[in-house]
Formats: structure tokens, sequence, C-alpha cells
């Protein structure tokens, strides 16, 4: 894989076995599809490979991984290749907002983390997105199916339930009994 621009001309020449988008002027890429580093636009490796995986920067920070099982032990470096959040998670999003969301099939869910790694809201919700204007939703664990049909509900990033659409269609007289 290489990089082309907008009008098809080659810039980063055809060399990575495999190579992912831009972010905050690097990219992941792989020469033989086992280790992961990051390159700068000219193509140059930066953070030299040496990760089983690895993902776009976000925030400062990119998600990385040694275990050859790309579900679990991600943690995060910044732009220099130092480890800020060590590989302890078994699942990982991006920062956005100054939080990341987490996957913990070890301990039943989706929750968030600082970007120190402190596990700031719990891991129990079924679902969730990333923070955007203060909020993300989530699809809390202690209710039934029928709960995600209805929106889920809001949390503020200190866990707090701000808004849920079950609550709303009630207030508002919609029947939602599928």
């Amino acid at each position: 894989m290489g990089y082309v621009d907008n009008k098809d001309q080659v810039i980063i020449h055809f060399r990575f076995r495999e190579a992912k988008q831009f972010s905050e002027d690097l990219a992941p890429a792989t020469m033989d599809g086992k280790k992961w580093g990051f390159i700068d636009r000219t193509g140059h490796f930066v953070i030299a490979p040496k990760f089983t995986a690895a993902e776009s920067f976000s925030e400062g920070l990119a998600a990385i991984s040694f275990n050859k099982n790309r579900w679990s032990d991600w943690g995060f470096i910044d732009k220099s290749g130092n480890i800020v959040i060590k590989p302890t998670f078994y699942n990982v999003g991006n920062f956005h907002e100054g939080l990341v969301m987490l996957f913990g099939h070890e301990v039943g869910g989706f929750g968030f983390a600082d970007r120190t790694g402190n596990v700031v809201i719990n891991r129990k919700y079924r679902g969730a997105s990333n923070f955007k204007n203060g909020l993300a939703w989530v699809h809390p664990s202690d209710h039934g199916e029928k709960y995600i049909l209805y929106g889920g509900t809001y949390i503020d990033k200190t866990g707090r339930h701000l808004w849920n659409a079950m609550e709303q269609n009630k207030l508002s007289g919609s029947k939602c009994d599928n």
C-alpha cells in the first residue's frame, strides 16, 4: 500500500503491506503485516514498527498492542512512541473529549477511561458511543433487550444519566410495547 493525493498522484510509494489513514500527521503502517509502526507524510517511520496492532492518533494518543490477539492488551502511546497507558485493556476506541471508550469482556461491557488510563465510568454498558459535546449514548445492561429500541440513554462525563428515550416516550404518550 501507499498513498495518493486527490489528483491520483503518488505521494508515498506503494511499499507497505498495510497502512491506515493519517491522523495528526501520522499513520499506522506495516511492512510485513506483523509489526506496526507510524509513518510521517514522507513515508518514513518516525515510530519504529514494534507493535502487533496499531490505530490512528486521536487527541495526541494512539492505541497499540503487543499481543498477537488483536482484541486484547491494548494501551496508548504518544507521538514520540512513549507508552502513556500500559497495554492492559481488552478493547479500546479513540479518544474523544479526553475520554476513550473501553470494552471489557471480562467485566461485562463498555465504559470510559481518561488520558492516564484510569477507568472513570465503569464498564457496565451493553453498548456505547464516543463523547460529543459532553455526552455519550449508552445502553445500560440492567434494561431488557427492548431498551435499545427506545434509544438508550445519555450520560455526562461523570457517568450521570441525563436523558433516556424510553422515559421521554412515556411522557409524550407514545406507545412502544413491541
